[in-house]
């Protein structure tokens, strides 16, 4: 039996910060994509997004986005669809043979070797894989491919899924999400986490939220990574 460790890998993302800032002068002034581009800097940039957060402006955000590739268990990709604004594709347990699992650090593992043992019994035995699977747990190892738009990462998955109340696996994701995607998307990042960042108040009444923060993560990475 594999155990596995859950990640995420970008694929590829579109639009830009600079695209978003950029037209608003297309839209508003007349200016052509290419003139508004070339006006755009950092400080512009951060300007207008802070802008379009204060003014409720979400839709612009839907005009850039990510689609990444995620390594979790059935209990984590359970959650994970449950985020409609997205497009999936899922690895088949009904073609592919299960052949690892994630658990958290600590859980003792015996009973899922026991079902993986059997699990391929029945497969050599003749039993199909997609019937074989009604065996399997959900701390079997599967690959989804994620695509979500920006407003939805950054205002829905990332406030609801890095939240201490998010379950650890899913938190996990959500933490590595966010790292990478600080590289590609840095302003709108710094204005996303949890949601006592991004509604400004804790919804569980929690004082000390920057302390909070800090064991949601440590706790998330202390099983997972």
């Amino acid at each position: 039996m594999n155990l596995v460790k859950p990640s995420v890998e970008i694929v590829c993302t579109w639009g830009s910060e600079d695209l978003i800032a950029a037209l608003t002068d297309v839209l508003y002034h007349g200016c052509s994509i290419k003139d508004a581009l070339s006006r755009v800097d950092d400080k512009l940039v951060e300007r207008r997004i802070l802008n379009f957060l204060k003014r409720g402006h979400w839709s612009v955000f839907e005009f850039a986005g990510v689609s990444f590739l995620v390594v979790c268990s059935r209990v984590c990709s359970h959650q994970l669809v449950r985020h409609r604004v997205a497009s999936y594709w899922q690895e088949s347990q009904r073609r592919v043979k299960i052949s690892g699992y994630i658990i958290p650090k600590g859980l003792d593992h015996r009973f899922i070797e026991y079902v993986h043992k059997n699990y391929l019994q029945l497969i050599d035995e003749g039993v199909k894989i997609e019937d074989a699977r009604y065996l399997s747990v959900n701390a079997s190892a599967t690959r989804i491919w994620v695509q979500m738009n920006l407003r939805e990462v950054a205002f829905n998955f990332l406030p609801l899924r890095e939240c201490i109340k998010a379950q650890a696996e899913i938190r996990y994701i959500a933490y590595e999400l966010h790292r990478q995607l600080t590289n590609i998307f840095p302003t709108i990042m710094k204005h996303t986490g949890p949601r006592c960042i991004v509604e400004g108040y804790c919804r569980e009444g929690v004082v000390n939220t920057e302390e909070c923060r800090g064991r949601a993560r440590s706790e998330a990475y202390s099983l997972f990574d």
